[in-house]
């Protein structure tokens, strides 16, 4: 082969391998997964992320819930806007791992796929029967890091990293309100926030938090007796803040009454309430419980 031959050959291979790297995709993906594309009205709509890191390097940064921007196309097709998270429910107090808790910054490994579950309705509420359009997009910024010595982290010096994203436009059916689905999904959310795996308890406990129908109430109340020693019944207080009927109110007006630990959670709980509400009842009994 003479030298010519040879220098036009390295020349191709050359630019097949510069054409094939700028073709290749990025190998750190997020990729959405509807959990459920129909539900009827109130129950949680819950969206699983896959965080797959197929580069050789740790990638941080916050995976997990409020680090998402929403775009979401109503039935009647008004189009709201939403990054992170709805409004707490109690703005004064907000739950370590609940609503508007600092997130940990969370490491992507190499070579390693890890899921992380959104309850959209933290993020948005559904209140109306029908078609929902939503377009997902991480907020949070990527980058490179390594371990300096065994145990610290370093990112100051990482690189962006921006990942590729699917399944991030998705349709949700939002069907008219059941009474009796609702009631099943109720005790489920409430067995599962007494249970000893801590992770299942925060997530269903947050979850019938956001439940904002009247059904939840007997739930939340035992949520409330049987979870106390622990930050569990931050949330049921939470979710009968939200509800905001009589039953409701009496509920934590008596678990102000036994449970020290709430009871400044609560108050400023009911003055919210009674602030918000037009139910000239609640008003009085809340004022009765302050005298």
């Amino acid at each position: 082969m003479t030298r010519l031959y040879r220098t036009i050959l390295y020349i191709l291979i050359v630019a097949l391998t510069t054409t094939a790297a700028r073709g290749q995709a990025p190998a750190f993906h997020l990729a959405f997964n509807l959990e459920t594309p129909r539900v009827s009205l109130l129950e949680p709509v819950y969206v699983t992320v896959t965080v797959d890191n197929q580069s050789e390097e740790i990638i941080q940064g916050n995976f997990d819930r409020g680090t998402y921007a929403y775009v979401i196309t109503g039935p009647d097709r008004t189009v709201t806007r939403a990054v992170g998270f709805r409004a707490p429910a109690i703005p004064q107090y907000f739950n370590p791992d609940g609503d508007n808790g600092p997130l940990p910054q969370l490491l992507a490994r190499p070579h390693q796929t890890a899921t992380v579950k959104l309850l959209l309705n933290e993020s948005y509420a559904f209140r109306a029967p029908g078609t929902y359009r939503i377009e997902i997009q991480p907020i949070t910024q990527f980058r490179t890091a390594y371990f300096a010595g065994r145990s610290e982290l370093v990112v100051s010096d990482g690189k962006p990293v921006q990942p590729s994203v699917r399944g991030n436009s998705i349709v949700v059916q939002i069907d008219p309100r059941d009474e009796s689905r609702l009631r099943s999904t109720c005790a489920k959310l409430a067995e599962d926030s007494l249970k000893s795996d801590w992770a299942a308890r925060r997530q269903a406990a947050l979850t019938l938090s956001y439940i904002e129908d009247p059904i939840a109430v007997p739930f939340l109340k035992r949520v409330l007796k049987e979870g106390e020693g622990t930050s569990i019944p931050d949330y049921a207080v939470d979710g009968l803040v939200r509800i905001a009927t009589l039953e409701s109110v009496n509920a934590l007006v008596d678990a102000a009454r036994t449970n020290t630990s709430l009871q400044s959670r609560i108050r400023a709980g009911l003055q919210i309430v009674e602030l918000t509400t037009k139910d000239e009842r609640v008003k009085a009994q809340i004022r009765a419980f302050e005298r």
